[in-house]
């Protein structure tokens, strides 16, 4: 018997304790791959759209019909994932990912599909994505222990950052060799290898809570839980936390399209070149994102936070404007790095912010509408972007979405400003009475 399978896991020291602990390896390994592949699949399909059809708006569409399913259907996944155990969840999700992505790339070099095929691929692609990814995030417990939970996902969460980064290096090197059809077979092998380790992670799903049963001071937090559950709907309704929800909303509808599609078409009207440019300048994003999540914990320290996330909001907005004018390479990479640093900024203390003022037996539920406010708006900035940059151009749909950015911010900073003076105003006459 393992000393998983045991519930025994040693105290952290350290990050590298973590990933040590048995099957936590694999795990993370799964994330980081799937995460590369994800880069990888949306810079592909990009690409493959404005190929096939010269239209930066079929390209958004493409993203748009992975995207739906995915967003509609992730409540879906966590319920499945809820009642099945999350290893064989992953092993079958990405096996299906793997075939689909090999069927893609082997269709993409033998023919020449048309839209509608290749989106009704993507469209199944984005279904398995949502059945995924809910038990990638519920094996992390079993496996790594409560004691280890807040080290272990703060590791998933750097795949995450890391995942644009080295997926766009990925692909700029697989478009440069391989070709740009072909390239989706590295995104099933990578797939592949996911598979792999999810199948050997079976034999380390092991429920940590059927090893350590609830205490009689666990069962007392029932009352507190009751409570929370209470305060849920005053919180959600608080401006502080409408604002953060907000500030989500406004940087996911302002930059994944841009930056996805956006890009593309200011990267071929511009400079000429194809892919692999973009390739390069989602990379500078990602590397950007990489560095800036360590901003807030290295930097910013732990006060006033909500205040200097719509300050973030704004510089990113800033930045965003002169994205697309036609400044060269490197400044254009320059201003993709600091916009990279601006979203991985507000992203990390938007969390932070929301997982502070929210009791513990509701968090889920917050971090769940959280996650609509951000993902869910996912398809329709692609979708905006695509016709955007058709019609009007990419530089004028960077100028409007960085526009867009700075009002919010700007907005979000007064609103909680005011905010804040009227709350002070009644404590002062709270207290004079």
């Amino acid at each position: 018997m393992t000393q998983a399978q045991q519930g025994k896991y040693p105290t952290p020291e350290g990050w590298y304790t973590i990933i040590r602990l048995p099957g936590f390896g694999q795990l993370w390994g799964i994330h980081l791959l799937t995460s590369v592949a994800g880069q990888f699949h949306i810079l592909a399909l990009t690409w493959i759209a404005i190929e096939l059809t010269g239209s930066e708006a079929a390209a958004g569409a493409l993203l748009m019909m992975s995207a739906i399913p995915r967003a509609i259907l992730l409540p879906v996944g966590g319920a499945i994932a809820d009642r099945s155990p999350a290893t064989k969840v992953l092993t079958w999700t990405l096996s299906v990912l793997a075939v689909l992505a090999g069927l893609l790339g082997t269709v993409l070099s033998l023919a020449r599909p048309s839209v509608s095929q290749i989106g009704l691929l993507v469209s199944v692609f984005g279904i398995a994505v949502a059945m995924y990814s809910p038990a990638a995030f519920a094996a992390v417990a079993p496996i790594a222990g409560r004691e280890n939970l807040q080290t272990a996902n703060a590791l998933i969460q750097f795949t995450t950052q890391a995942g644009p980064f080295l997926g766009s290096l990925a692909a700029t090197a697989a478009f440069a060799t391989v070709g740009l059809r072909a390239s989706y077979l590295v995104v099933a092998c990578l797939l592949g290898i996911a598979t792999l380790l999810a199948a050997n992670l079976g034999r380390f799903d092991t429920s940590y809570a059927d090893q350590h049963p609830p205490t009689s001071s666990e069962d007392d937090m029932v009352g507190a839980q009751a409570k929370g559950r209470a305060r849920f709907g005053s919180i959600m309704r608080s401006v502080e936390v409408i604002l953060l929800l907000l500030t989500s909303a406004a940087i996911n509808l302002s930059v994944v399209g841009p930056l996805q599609v956006g890009l593309a078409g200011l990267v071929r009207n511009g400079s000429g070149t194809g892919p692999e440019m973009h390739g390069v300048f989602v990379a500078v994003f990602g590397l950007g994102s990489l560095l800036g999540s360590a901003v807030p914990a290295l930097v910013l320290g732990k006060t006033g936070t909500d205040r200097r996330i719509y300050r973030w909001l704004t510089v990113l907005g800033a930045l965003w404007v002169f994205v697309g004018k036609d400044t060269g390479a490197v400044t254009t990479g320059a201003l993709l790095f600091g916009s990279g640093v601006c979203v991985a900024v507000v992203s990390v203390l938007v969390i932070s912010r929301i997982q502070g003022v929210v009791p513990a037996a509701v968090l889920g539920r917050a971090m769940g509408i959280l996650l609509v406010a951000s993902t869910g708006l996912q398809p329709l900035s692609l979708l905006l972007a695509g016709y955007g940059s058709e019609w009007i151009g990419p530089s004028r749909l960077f100028l409007i979405s960085g526009v867009f950015a700075a009002a919010v911010g700007l907005a979000c900073q007064a609103i909680s400003i005011r905010t804040d003076a009227k709350m002070k105003a009644s404590s002062r006459e709270g207290a004079e009475s």
